[in-house]
């Protein structure tokens, strides 16, 4: 099957030469359903985190682009509590920039470079790209903290998180930051209403605290945080721990 064999070329690739702060592998060896692993780039409020991601192909991939979803709650103007995506490159034309010759590690390569370049002029999160454009200090002082609490190895939401009883970590080398990347991964557009193209992405199970997000620094802005915290304050909502991947897996140099 040509997806099957484009599939298994793109994760070899993958494997052998990973792009840096990347770590991807197949969910219970299913070629069409991935986890996958961002570190934070340094220089940006995120640099001391892990994010967790489900990527799902569709049978028409690579026609078709993947469906991603952030499992790890992250303060971000371009992601929403759901853990969808405001990316050029993960929506069709003409709203969006796919096709078929971009490959799995281009996109997390982007959503890297989304993360340490913030897009507030095409949100999904109306008060975070506001705050970012009218008192940058005070969103990296709110996205380091929300950082802090939700994508540190060792927290709630993070890819690291202390596992269950009969689960295992991901490997120590994925718990790590990797250099920032330099890709132009073009305009992260696409998605300036609710109602567009990234509307229909799944939403995702990270877990937030409330009892976490009192422990803010008095006075400092949190323009979004009931909508930060009510979807993640339930116990049902507890991300699981991180299963043994199928595949070795590596954070690029």
């Amino acid at each position: 099957m040509a997806q099957a064999a484009r599939l298994n070329k793109e994760l070899a690739m993958l494997e052998r030469d990973p792009p840096p702060g990347v770590s991807v592998w197949p969910k219970e060896s299913k070629l069409t359903e991935l986890e996958a692993v961002l570190a934070g780039p340094e220089g940006s409020p995120y640099e001391s985190g892990l994010f967790r991601l489900d990527i799902t192909l569709s049978a028409r991939y690579p026609f078709e682009p993947p469906k991603v979803t952030f499992r790890t709650a992250i303060y971000h103007p371009n992601i929403d509590t759901a853990g969808r995506i405001c990316l050029d490159t993960l929506n069709m034309p003409p709203k969006g920039a796919w096709k078929p010759s971009i490959n799995i590690g281009t996109v997390l390569t982007s959503l890297r470079l989304l993360l340490a370049e913030p897009n507030a002029d095409d949100p999904l999160m109306d008060d975070v790209a506001a705050q970012l454009r009218t008192d940058p200090a005070a969103f990296r002082r709110a996205a380091a903290e929300h950082t802090r609490v939700h994508a540190r190895p060792t927290s709630a939401g993070g890819a690291c998180a202390a596992p269950a009883a009969g689960a295992a970590r991901l490997p120590s080398a994925a718990c790590s930051t990797a250099p920032a990347v330099s890709v132009d991964a073009g305009p992260a557009g696409a998605c300036a209403s609710p109602d567009g193209a990234c509307a229909a992405q799944a939403p995702h199970d990270a877990t937030g605290s409330a009892e976490r997000e009192q422990k803010r620094p008095r006075g400092e802005p949190s323009p979004s945080a009931a909508a930060l915290t009510g979807a993640r304050d339930s116990p049902a909502a507890a991300a699981p721990a991180v299963a043994k991947p199928q595949a070795h897996v590596h954070v690029g140099r």
